[in-house]
């Protein structure tokens, strides 16, 4: 595809369940706020069963997501049967009681609630609120829609029937940088919905052995998929492709629609039709993983009837409806129309391929026409619209075709009992067998997670991907079973290089420790990696890979959940974090102020630009606020409780980043400091009031010499070589240092010592300090390292620089000869 990278994920859950599916459900917040101490609202059922219903076989299922540990309280406020079977209403207040999990609310009735009839409803006002009464934050539930006014259809809040089995689907559709996409439409069957605001759908069908499963949305390629599932859970995930190019045509004249890639189709002269045409066409390479959403499993109907499974050069999905009427052409006996669909795999392409089209009703591909190759592209005739497909069947009867039943071991888990979804990719001899969204539901599983059929026995490479993670791993030569019914079992046992990332939780009050605080790590794109609660001493540690990007929550009962963002894990072998500061769960605005400083001079920066975002670390969220300093490089904002990070920036001076933090319980007065542009790189100490001296040490090579340079207090300067440009005694820093020329291989060492301990070698003073090391290059900032958390020792070695590649050492030891440091 070459109009679009973005790409539409659909993420659905398929329950086996009691769920009603001829009952309309109604709802209305009455508190709308999306932060506050109570949940409440009134849901509205009406019976449409055409069949009267006992409500105490019924239960309304609210999803909302449990902050805290505080349990939770229901009150009915009123509660009644309203309908054409009555002359006025009649109260159940008494007979509704409340169940609660972590993730649904859940309204049930006794059996002195009586009877349900045919088109009357039920009607629950109700409040849901913390026994701490503490706030919650609304925007969280699926359920919740404040924008509501009025009682409302709405798909996001489950009505279930207890005394029948039938499954319920709910899920999300976003698009692939992680925005919702909302009246996107999933069909189930002959069941339809639209998503909401935040892309989220629920529906309710019957049980049965499999489900035709449909995706659609304005600009996008739709899919259609037969599930067929025994188990008491499925988990399915699609995409969708954009549109790659839609067109108005007249059918009185000849027409064809192109794509970049060269994809088109070709329109002769079509009779009977009254109304332009706006035709979409998106090309599907069969080479990239956009074949994962085409339609269908590749299994396929040939012209003798046979069933075969597919290897594809391509697709072409052409989407035909009326300007005027909206409706849907097939364009069956208008034709014939010529299609053009590149080769995906031109090292593989034959002279002619067979043509398929996917037929909804069976879920199958069927055999229609051949398609011949000419530069590069196969042309073919077909008769209709719909997804076309060039592929030929695999394992011909002169080749022998194995199985494998794969068992996915992944040691790159770290949640358990959450699901994960992986590629499989298997090939052999030219053969390819590509599987999407393979379940691991985070523990060992006695059945295979997946099964490879209908590729050659010919040295066969499988590829296993986790989706979440990202962690991939290649295996060779595997052995199949000597049949596709005799399949041999292998174990694909993941093992990826993890580092340890690090850190602690304190009190921005009190500065003390907080134990029993919730660590959560997730990947850049949002998924959960893993999970922890904070030792006594408020530290954690989570196993990591490399490579990746991540980000941090961390909640506490009592306090703002707080989010640290830009983690940017490259090849080190561990990572320390800035302690991370909780504030009180407190409402209200207050003032926090600051100060801009030159790093080098230690002078003041009138007329900085600044910019506050919220969260820590965050280097390119939304901004929320903006200043200037002063005359006396001061400046202050009126912020919510909570933390933040603020970015300075100033004429011929470089990009600084600080956490922020607006604090009720005391004054907090914040530093940043600046480094001038130039060509030198600046390393920047800064840390927490106490110890009071700590220092900078910069060791580097002396040019015609086997020894080497120190930069220190005692000795500032080596001439054209590194300065100690500002040097700190009484607390927080900064200290600077310039490296104004680097050698070629050249090893630079930086370190910082903890100087109030020289002669103390038990302190974890300086594990205390919340010191943190910022490198800029020409003003830009480079690179961030925090001190490692709950360790001893007065001497913490940074980094090391080797032509200009920088190479975290991130080790605390002892010294008592501060000059001696190499």
């Amino acid at each position: 595809m070459y109009l679009s990278f973005l790409r539409l994920a659909i993420v659905f859950f398929l329950f086996l369940s009691s769920v009603v599916q001829a009952f309309e459900v109604q709802y209305m917040p009455f508190v709308r706020e999306s932060v506050n101490p109570q949940i409440q609202a009134e849901i509205r059922v009406k019976n449409n069963e055409n069949k009267d219903f006992p409500l105490a076989n019924l239960k309304i299922v609210y999803k909302y997501v449990k902050e805290g540990s505080s349990p939770l309280v229901g009150t009915v406020d009123q509660s009644s049967v309203v309908g054409i079977n009555y002359s006025s209403y009649r109260s159940i207040n008494s007979d509704i009681y409340f169940e609660f999990t972590d993730q649904e609310i859940v309204i049930r009735f006794k059996p002195g609630a009586g009877t349900l009839k045919d088109k009357d409803y039920v009607s629950v006002q109700f409040r849901v609120s913390k026994q701490d009464w503490s706030n919650h934050n609304q925007s969280n539930d699926p359920s919740f829609n404040g924008a509501i006014t009025s009682l409302t259809s709405v798909s996001t809040i489950s009505v279930i029937d207890t005394s029948a089995a039938t499954a319920s689907v709910s899920g999300q559709v976003k698009t692939f940088n992680g925005e919702y996409l909302s009246n996107a439409t999933v069909k189930i069957g002959q069941l339809t919905r639209t998503t909401d605001a935040r892309g989220r759908f629920s529906v309710q069908v019957p049980m049965a052995a499999q489900y035709a499963v449909s995706v659609s949305a304005n600009g996008y390629a739709s899919t259609h998929r037969i599930y067929k599932s025994s188990k008491n859970q499925v988990s399915v995930v699609e995409k969708l492709l954009p549109v790659d190019t839609t067109e108005i045509i007249n059918p009185a004249v000849t027409n064809t629609v192109s794509t970049l890639d060269g994809a088109s189709v070709t329109f002769p002269v079509m009779s009977g039709i009254t109304e332009n045409l706006s035709v979409s066409i998106t090309s599907i390479s069969a080479a990239t993983r956009e074949i994962a959403s085409a339609p269908g499993n590749f299994s396929a109907v040939d012209k003798n009837g046979a069933a075969v499974e597919l290897i594809s050069q391509g697709m072409l999905d052409v989407v035909v409806r009326g300007v005027t009427s909206g409706n849907i052409y097939s364009l069956q006996n208008k034709g014939p129309f010529t299609i053009r669909i590149p080769a995906s795999r031109p090292q593989k392409a034959t002279s002619t391929q067979p043509l398929w089209f996917y037929d909804e009703t069976l879920g199958k591909w069927k055999e229609e026409g051949v398609a011949t190759l000419t530069n590069g592209i196969y042309v073919g005739s077909v008769t209709h619209f719909t997804t076309w497909n060039v592929d030929e069947p695999v394992c011909y009867t002169n080749q022998t075709c194995g199985c494998i039943n794969g068992f996915v071991i992944d040691d790159s888990i770290r949640v358990a009992g959450k699901t994960y979804y992986y590629t499989i990719t298997a090939e052999s001899d030219g053969r390819t067998d590509v599987q999407t969204n393979v379940v691991l539901n985070g523990s060992a599983d006695s059945s295979p997670n997946f099964t490879i059929l209908n590729i050659p026995k010919v040295s066969t490479k499988v590829t296993v991907t986790n989706q979440t993670t990202g962690w991939s791993q290649t295996y060779t030569d595997i052995v199949q079973g000597p049949s596709p019914s005799a399949c041999s079992n292998f174990d694909f046992l993941m093992v990826q290089t993890l580092i340890p990332i690090t850190g602690s939780i304190g009190d921005a009050c009190t500065s003390a420790s907080i134990s029993n605080a919730t660590v959560s790590l997730f990947s850049a794109s949002g998924d959960l990696i893993q999970e922890v609660t904070t030792a006594v001493d408020g530290t954690y540690r989570f196993d990591a890979a490399q490579n990746t990007d991540y980000y941090v929550t961390v909640a506490k009962s009592g306090y703002k959940t707080v989010k640290y963002e830009s983690i940017n894990i490259a090849t080190e072998t561990s990572r320390s974090l800035a302690k991370i500061l909780l504030t009180p769960d407190a409402t209200g605005s207050v003032i926090t102020s600051g100060t801009v400083i030159n790093a080098l001079t230690g002078s003041i920066v009138a007329t900085a630009n600044l910019e506050v975002r919220a969260g820590l670390n965050n280097y390119s969220g939304a901004v929320i606020a903006t200043g200037t300093t002063n005359a006396t490089g001061n400046f202050s904002f009126t912020l919510p409780v909570g933390g933040y990070t603020v970015t300075a920036t100033a004429s011929n001076m470089g990009t600084a980043y600080v956490d922020l933090y607006a604090l009720a319980c005391k004054v907090n007065q914040t530093q940043v400091a600046l480094p001038p542009k130039q060509r030198d790189i600046s390393v920047i100490l800064r840390w927490g009031s106490s110890p009071a001296d700590l220092d900078a040490h910069l060791t580097g090579p002396i040019a015609g010499g086997t020894s080497r340079y120190h930069v220190y207090y005692s000795q500032i300067e080596v001439v054209g070589e590194a300065k100690l440009d500002l040097d700190d005694t009484d607390g927080i820093g900064p200290e600077t240092i310039n490296i104004k020329k680097q050698m070629i291989n050249g090893n630079y060492v930086y370190s910082v010592h903890n100087y109030s301990a020289v002669n103390t070698t038990n302190s974890t003073a300086l594990s205390a300090s919340q010191a943190t090391v910022d490198i800029y290059a020409n003003g830009i900032h480079v690179q961030s390292y925090s001190v490692p958390t709950g360790q001893t020792g007065n001497l913490w070695t940074v980094f090391q620089m080797v032509n200009g590649m920088l190479i975290p050492i991130n080790t605390i030891t002892n010294t008592t000869q501060p000059a001696n440091i190499q």
